[in-house]
């Protein structure tokens, strides 16, 4: 289980799903103030997360090593949520045009899909590639 905590010490947590203290690990608490939303690309092995404040799309390995920035632009700051599918990103924005976004993973070709939407907050992408142990199900 993976989650974000905003204020003066912002940072990303992982824990197993049984809630175990002992299993409780940060992985960021640096360069992070609005950690929204997280998705994980089983294919890569990666958590993707977007930072509000500081307009980042940022991924890392699910144990908190090769962090890297996928973008850092205006475009994608007050982003709220995120997910992706294949080699795309979808994000959606809650402020000036309120809209979803699609970006390329390697931080290309930043596309409007949809804008003026009434407060748009979670995005998911529902497909059978999107869910481990379903392939060819």
């Amino acid at each position: 289980m993976f989650w974000t905590d905003w204020g003066d010490a912002a940072k990303i947590e992982k824990c197993a799903m049984d809630g175990d203290s002992t299993s409780r690990q940060v992985l960021v608490n640096r360069d992070i103030v609005w950690p929204n939303g997280l998705t994980i690309d089983y294919e890569e092995g990666r958590i993707w997360w977007v930072d509000a404040r500081l307009g980042t799309v940022e991924s890392m390995l699910l144990n908190g090593q090769d962090r890297k920035t996928t973008i850092r632009n205006w475009r994608v700051r007050n982003t709220f949520s995120i997910t992706l599918f294949q080699d795309s990103i979808y994000l959606t924005r809650r402020s000036r045009g309120r809209r979803v976004i699609k970006i390329n993973k390697n931080g290309r070709g930043v596309k409007r899909i949809q804008r003026y939407l009434y407060g748009p907050r979670g995005i998911v992408v529902y497909h059978r590639l999107r869910q481990p142990g379903t392939r060819g199900q």
